[in-house]
């Protein structure tokens, strides 16, 4: 499932650094599936 491997925090750092300056006509861009294209996947903590 892409919300397990999908680093959120990650996601939500992108969005908010993006979302003052991109174009309101183009706001789907920063949905979560479209982001997580450019967002590196989750890592497990090493144990």
């Amino acid at each position: 499932m892409l919300t397990q491997s999908l680093d959120a925090e990650a996601c939500l750092r992108q969005v908010l650094t993006r979302i003052a300056d991109h174009p309101i006509a183009h706001i789907e861009e920063l949905l979560p599936w479209k982001i997580a294209v450019n967002v590196p996947p989750k890592t497990e903590p090493a144990t």
